[in-house]
């Protein structure tokens, strides 16, 4: 393990409300990341450039050229191979330092349940809502921490979640809500660089949160934005006393 003397992080010791304890925190954390495209390579990155100890990663997909307008992991060269070995393989010689996990597969149910309660962290970075409730569910249901981001077109969404303490992703959305489904980066677009901004504010929720900043979390808030206006807004949230997850 390199020091926390080292310089590799000296730019984030010398932070307020992060420092050499903040910094011994994330390398003694474990995080699992679920998707490693628009929104998972930047959070990948990150959490290795941060030192983060364990980063664990699925995904099942191989790599498209459609990917490579926003998916910042790969490159032409990668094309048709299995995303989870190309993200093993770059993250590697990013940070020798961190233990990486790759799990070629899709995250379904019975995985999260016996997989999720090794992590300290699970995030978010998938791109379907059938997804991201199967992932909330879990997460409450193990209590885990865990941080919802989305994206689609020009706008995007952050919430971090603290299981039977604030608001579950199924206290704010309805399941059914067909204009919640149907908004997919297939029909609407995504810009790269919309994408790379709600990871950087999920993974920048991640690290407060790893290293021990819980006042400051968006866990009584949902952060909202819309980067074609420029429009950023926090909506307070609460919790539903007749949701299924919290209450069930």
């Amino acid at each position: 393990m390199i020091s926390i003397n080292n310089n590799r992080f000296s730019r984030q010791t010398v932070l307020n409300h992060f420092g050499k304890s903040g910094q011994k925190k994330i390398e003694k954390s474990s995080v699992f990341v679920i998707g490693t495209g628009g929104l998972g390579s930047p959070v990948l990155i990150y959490l290795t450039l941060a030192g983060v100890g364990k980063i664990a990663f699925a995904d099942n997909d191989i790599v498209s050229i459609s990917n490579l307008q926003r998916q910042i992991l790969f490159s032409e060269e990668d094309l048709n191979r299995k995303k989870t070995d190309v993200v093993f393989e770059k993250l590697s010689s990013l940070n020798s330092t961190t233990v990486f996990e790759k799990y070629s597969l899709y995250v379904d149910k019975p995985f999260a349940l016996t997989s999720f309660s090794n992590f300290d962290l699970i995030l978010d970075c998938t791109d379907s809502f059938e997804s991201k409730f199967m992932i909330n569910d879990v997460c409450v249901e193990k209590n885990i921490p865990y941080i919802h981001a989305g994206v689609v077109g020009w706008r995007g969404q952050i919430k971090t979640i603290i299981p039977h303490k604030n608001a579950c992703l199924r206290c704010i959305f309805d399941e059914n809500d067909s204009e919640l489904i149907k908004g997919n980066n297939a029909v609407e677009g995504i810009l790269g660089s919309v994408a790379s901004l709600g990871a950087s504010i999920q993974v920048s929720e991640a690290l407060k949160l790893l290293s021990g900043n819980f006042d400051n979390l968006l866990t009584e808030e949902m952060l909202f934005f819309n980067a074609f206006s420029m429009n950023f807004q926090k909506i307070v949230v609460e919790r539903d006393d007749k949701c299924p997850v919290c209450y069930g």
